[in-house]
């Protein structure tokens, strides 16, 4: 009798320092909060459209918004144009004006182009810029290489990093009212259609 009495007491003596344990944690939290909120940090959703992007750019693909600017001279984002976007998975969204309000010409859009191409085949575990599965019935074809030509027709190529496929889509507006151009890295699409098929006819035997 006496063992199971002090077998419950144990019991309650280690649910109090549990919750004891979780309160100090809690507390901790909100200090940690406090001080997030004195110091002046931004929730993600308190964030503008470029910090946005920011925060993605730099979590997921460990770069900044200088590392994908273009070479011409852009629109300040403060001055109205702030049409970045970002969220807290993989999608970054930048988006540039020209200063004088023309359009990108063609040779000023292959430049920029080259320049986000150029950083995402670094980034790639392969070395190279690929098709994607998207479009292609195949994993060979979706392994080839895209080259930046294919690239700026298509608005879109894909890389590998950590044996996934990302995506970057990349448009020169030329004819819109306002002319811009812009560029989204994201998660891309990871199976061929064919492959995706092949898991559904299995799912559907089980």
């Amino acid at each position: 009798m006496k063992k199971v009495f002090l077998a419950l007491m144990c019991t309650a003596s280690m649910a109090l320092i549990a919750a004891c344990g979780g309160n100090a944690n809690k507390t901790e939290e909100n200090t940690d909060e406090a001080a997030a909120t004195e110091q002046g940090a931004k929730s993600f959703d308190q964030m503008t459209g470029i910090e946005k992007c920011a925060d993605a750019l730099q979590r997921t693909y460990n770069l900044t918004l200088a590392d994908i600017q273009p070479d011409f001279e852009f629109t300040e984002q403060t001055e109205g144009f702030d049409k970045f976007d970002g969220d807290q998975g993989s999608r970054a969204v930048a988006v540039y004006q020209k200063k004088d309000g023309t359009a990108v010409t063609a040779d000023e859009f292959k430049a920029w182009a080259g320049k986000i191409y150029e950083i995402t085949k670094k980034m790639s575990q392969d070395g190279k810029n690929v098709e994607g599965p998207a479009y292609v019935k195949s994993n060979k074809e979706a392994m080839a290489e895209k080259t930046l030509e294919k690239g700026i027709d298509g608005g879109e190529w894909n890389y590998r990093m950590n044996d996934q496929y990302y995506a970057i889509y990349i448009h020169n507006n030329d004819g819109a009212k306002k002319p811009y151009v812009d560029v989204t890295f994201a998660l891309g699409i990871q199976k061929t259609f064919e492959d995706a098929l092949d898991d559904a006819a299995k799912q559907l035997k089980k």
